[in-house]
């Protein structure tokens, strides 16, 4: 053979060994995989927003908290006129104390008289006297009493008290002001009893209900909910259904609006490792040494697709297009630093 033919020979069998197997990078499926989503429109609601009225008539004595401020449970707010309420209760204690030293008197008498009529000294008709005298001042004690009760319940009435721990978020009236019962005077807040709501679909509440995280995008800020309840009610129109969710941490403002977001279990491929084979789209992963084209009926040009491929299976992330099903490959090794 000569020099030539043999050079030329030499030459074939590196080009082939050089293009024998193509130089690919790959990586696992876990670290290609993208999280597959679901949103809708969500609100903070709060049931615990009350508003707080007057439950008498009269004029506002004290002055009302400022809103923002932070006020306790059983908190005075702000204070009614109580001067006529407090003169009555005084009337009716001092008009029970007279009727009790007159039951008393009533009581030893009717003692009395009850010793006198064993020994014969007095008469049946006397002590009857005495025992309805004795009845009647009993059932006077009775009755003031039950009017004590009614007053002290009117003057507590003066006082206005926070229902819950809360925050003032609205004032309005103020002191001096004179106001009749059923009066707004404020509203109070509970911050910490904020929920999130969301109106969801039949389908979207399926996959809500499976969703690996739940949170509420408000901005640039997650915050992480559970769900509490699902409404049993379907709304007509929309054919949604209410969720409610309460937040696992710090709640959102209440009122705000954002987005409910809900990661799935199921993973997606992303589209730019799509490959088009013989007019059908697929992925190409890698098998030992060998390229498999594995084919995605469901795969839309452009779009990620969601698969679920085992664990130890590695896609190849570059090198991919210019493969076929079967071809020798070389994985590129990491470069040293």
């Amino acid at each position: 053979m000569s020099r030539f033919a043999t050079a030329a020979l030499l030459g074939l069998l590196m080009s082939q060994s050089l293009h024998a197997a193509s130089l690919v990078e790959i990586k696992a499926w876990h670290a290609v995989a993208e999280p597959v989503s679901d949103s809708a429109p969500a609100e903070v609601v709060n049931d615990y927003l009350i508003t707080v009225s007057a439950e008498r008539n009269g004029r506002l004595t004290a002055a009302l908290p400022q809103v923002g401020e932070i006020v306790a449970k059983a908190d005075e707010l702000t204070q009614i006129e109580c001067t006529p309420a407090t003169l009555r209760l005084t009337e009716y204690q001092q008009r029970l104390r007279s009727l009790q030293s007159e039951r008393r008197l009533a009581q030893q008498q009717l003692n009395r008289t009850k010793q006198l009529k064993r020994s014969g000294s007095t008469s049946q008709e006397q002590l009857n006297e005495r025992e309805a005298r004795f009845q009647s001042l009993s059932a006077q004690v009775s009755e003031q009493q039950a009017r004590i009760a009614q007053a002290e319940f009117d003057l507590s009435r003066c006082a206005v008290t926070a229902p819950f721990n809360g925050v003032i978020t609205r004032v309005m009236n103020q002191l001096g002001g004179y106001v009749v019962a059923g009066t707004p005077l404020l509203e109070v807040l509970d911050p910490t009893k904020a929920e999130l709501s969301a109106a969801l679909s039949r389908e979207q509440l399926a996959t809500l209900q499976d969703a690996e995280a739940v949170f509420f995008q408000l901005g640039d800020t997650q915050y992480p909910v559970k769900i509490r309840q699902a409404v049993p009610l379907i709304q007509r129109s929309a054919r949604t259904q209410e969720i409610r969710l309460t937040f696992t941490q710090q709640p959102a403002t209440s009122g705000a609006t954002g987005e409910l977001v809900w990661q799935l279990a199921t993973r997606a491929l992303p589209a730019h490792l799509l490959v088009s084979r013989s007019k059908q789209l697929g992925v190409m992963i890698a098998n030992n040494d060998r390229a498999e084209f594995l084919p995605l009926p469901d795969a839309r040009e452009g779009q990620r697709t969601i698969i679920d491929l085992p664990t130890d299976t590695y896609v190849i992330v570059a090198g991919q297009h210019g493969l076929e099903d079967g071809a020798a490959i070389t994985v590129k090794q990491p470069e040293s630093r």
